[in-house]
């Protein structure tokens, strides 16, 4: 699956209430120390839009 993909999937279950904050921040926690600095960096950026709508 294609990032843009699961950016789009997790946006729509954040509209549509089946994706809380606390299942983002468990993603990011999960995945967030396989990541380089850069990219880290990157998935915190997306968590921080998904969980601010």
């Amino acid at each position: 699956m294609y990032t843009t993909q699961i950016y789009a999937r997790a946006l729509e279950g954040k509209k549509n209430g089946t994706l809380t904050n606390e299942q983002i921040d468990a993603f990011y926690k999960q995945f967030s120390p396989m990541l380089d600095g850069a990219k880290r960096k990157k998935l915190q950026k997306i968590v921080e839009q998904l969980k601010s709508m």
